[in-house]
């Protein structure tokens, strides 16, 4: 594959991972507070981080980006909430504050992409619904959510379509001169930007349906062939290929392509040396371009063990996992997708017959989980100790091995969680 350097216009303007880009506008007390503000939400403590946005928003003196700042930042803390808690209320709140803080500063330039976040933030509601409904217990609710979550996917895909169809009609009317402005470049990363999401609601939406079934091939398939179109025809930003080429492997992993994905993810995970850092002047654009690297590193070491495993190549899903902890550049550890790597060790292990060793290894997320602070409701545990749980329940399910007495008891709850209430009861 041929390495990409960065666009600098690709880190000046709206990240999908939505990160504030800081305004050198902002005077220094708010420009540390929103730091200070930014770090609040790093830790998933949003209430304090959205205190202190209100208070930066609100305060006398401060310049008219640094409230726009403020103001988006807010919006930022509360879709974050929203995906975490899984609150429909929460992503109406966000939905509300967007609109009247595009209003408030229509010449910000996150107003300038309001279509995207609106587009995003029915998504993102979707996918929230439909990740409530694979946790839910109850059958009957699993089923009114996962109805929700459709309905929210079909009018979300709608709107991309329509979107897209308007941005490309303007883009194609630009005469050659308008075509080399500022302007023009922004409306393109906005139609390239809503193209690669398209791609990626289908895949989320794939996954909904039964594994292995006609409805999920279809809408993975129809991902690959939007993903492959993008790669071949949007190559100017280096964010959204980045996205794009690792959501290739993920398409091809739901396809069952396991050894195609193998190679997408490992490539990835090499991602550094394909930037420049040098080149962007901005402190805080540096920032965030690194932190981007590292996390698709991250995530595709990820994938790649959780690929490995698929095939059937567990020794290459323990290495991948391995290497990826060893990596000073990383610093995977306490990571989200550090977390996730950690269970496709544990199963690696256990097919690899040490079911036990593997079982410890997951075992540790579900003692993490007890200190997490967004417990799910009625568990004493947070999502990463619910999925350990799971992956206890097939580590015990497959191995056929009694862990010991706490180990083997959150094998048992995990039967539960999965909805195998019976096998949890036997366990």
């Amino acid at each position: 594959m041929r390495r990409r350097h960065v666009p600098v216009l690709a880190w000046m303007v709206i990240a999908v991972a939505a990160m504030s880009v800081a305004t050198p506008a902002v005077e220094a007390n708010s420009d540390r507070d929103l730091t200070f503000a930014r770090g609040l939400l790093a830790r998933r403590w949003f209430d304090l981080a959205e205190q202190v946005a209100k208070k930066i928003e609100d305060a006398p003196g401060v310049s008219i980006e640094g409230q726009a700042e403020a103001g988006f930042l807010r919006a930022d803390i509360l879709k974050q909430k929203a995906q975490s808690t899984g609150d429909q209320t929460v992503f109406a709140a966000y939905q509300k504050l967007l609109e009247e803080l595009q209003q408030r500063y229509p010449n910000a330039q996150r107003a300038q992409f309001a279509v995207v976040d609106q587009l995003l933030a029915q998504a993102n509601e979707a996918d929230s619904l439909a990740r409530r409904a694979d946790q839910e217990a109850d059958p009957d609710e699993a089923k009114r959510l996962k109805k929700q979550a459709t309905a929210l996917y079909k009018a979300a895909l709608s709107s991309f379509t329509s979107a897209i169809a308007g941005l490309t009609q303007q883009i194609d009317a630009l005469s050659d001169e308008q075509a080399e402005t500022t302007e023009a470049r922004d409306l393109e990363y906005k139609r390239d930007l809503l193209e690669y999401l398209e791609a990626s609601a289908h895949i989320a939406y794939g996954r909904m349906f039964p594994a292995d079934g006609d409805d999920r091939r279809k809408w993975l398939a129809a991902a690959l062939k939007k993903l492959d179109s993008f790669l071949e025809e949007r190559t100017g930003w280096f964010n959204l290929w980045s996205f794009a080429y690792r959501d290739r492997g993920v398409a091809l992993m739901g396809l069952g392509q396991y050894e195609d994905a193998k190679m997408v993810f490992e490539e990835m995970t090499g991602i550094q040396p394909w930037v420049d850092p040098d080149q962007i002047k901005d402190p805080q654009s540096r920032k965030d371009l690194l932190e981007f690297v590292r996390s698709i590193a991250l995530e595709c070491h990820f994938q790649h063990a959780q690929a490995c495993n698929k095939a059937k190549a567990h020794t290459d899903a323990l290495e991948s996992v391995e290497t990826m902890f060893e990596r000073d550049d990383l610093q995977a550890s306490r990571h989200h997708f550090g977390k996730l790597a950690t269970l496709e060790k544990g199963k690696a292990l256990s097919a690899l017959g040490k079911a036990r060793k593997g079982a410890l290894e997951v075992y540790r997320l579900v003692e993490e989980s007890r200190d997490g602070p967004d417990k799910v409701a009625d568990t004493g545990l947070d999502v990463y100790g619910i999925t350990a749980c799971k992956a206890l329940s097939e580590m015990n399910e497959l191995s056929g091995e009694v862990f010991p007495a706490a180990i083997q008891f959150h094998a048992a709850l995990g039967f539960f969680f999965r909805g195998e209430s019976e096998k949890g009861i036997w366990a």
